[in-house]
């Protein structure tokens, strides 16, 4: 509903007590000039709106409504229901701070994770680019490549290993198992 321009009808007690941050007791919808809303099949006989206050921060605004008869909310009911909207304000707060603290949390989580792929890359490269450059040269010469030659190239095939093998390492620690030991 648009606060600074609510639609006809019960809405205007709704941003009422949305504004003020007070309870709107209306006992006979049909005949209360705040809310005009006539006879109209479905709409509320009696509703009460009660502010959604949790720290003093508005978060809503609960409406408590009889569709059968007219009435008047005792200052007990009022109270209890008050009591009640501070309730759900406060588990509806509540459950935004717990929705930004995971949503923190998954950002952290990538965060943490694209430095540890931009690490893993970093030291990928040299190794490859070592290779790539050693395969360059030994395809430029005419004779065969040599036993050193090809010792280098596998050298370093097995650093950019090694170096996946720590990451995999990583992702997947291995599980502990139970095995016999001799103390002795």
């Amino acid at each position: 509903i648009d606060v600074d321009n609510p639609p006809e009808g019960l809405a205007i007690g709704l941003v009422k007590c949305f504004s003020s941050r007070a309870t709107v007791h209306i006992p006979d919808v049909r005949r209360n000039p705040l809310v005009s809303a006539g006879w109209q099949p479905g709409v509320a006989r009696s509703v009460m709106f009660v502010p959604l206050l949790a720290q003093q921060d508005r978060i809503g605004v609960l409406e408590v409504a009889s569709l059968k008869r007219i009435g008047y909310y005792s200052r007990e009911d009022q109270a209890a229901v008050q009591h009640l909207s501070n309730q759900i304000a406060s588990s509806l707060k509540l459950q935004g701070q717990r929705a930004i603290r995971e949503q923190l949390f998954r950002s952290e989580k990538l965060a943490a994770s694209a430095q540890l792929i931009s690490g893993v890359a970093s030291e990928l490269s040299d190794p490859l680019d070592n290779i790539q450059q050693m395969a360059e040269a030994l395809a430029a010469r005419p004779e065969a490549p040599t036993a050193s030659d090809l010792r280098l190239i596998t050298g370093e095939a097995r650093r950019a290993s090694d170096i996946l093998s720590r990451l995999f390492s990583f992702a997947h620690p291995d599980t502990a198992s139970a095995r016999a030991v001799d103390v002795s």
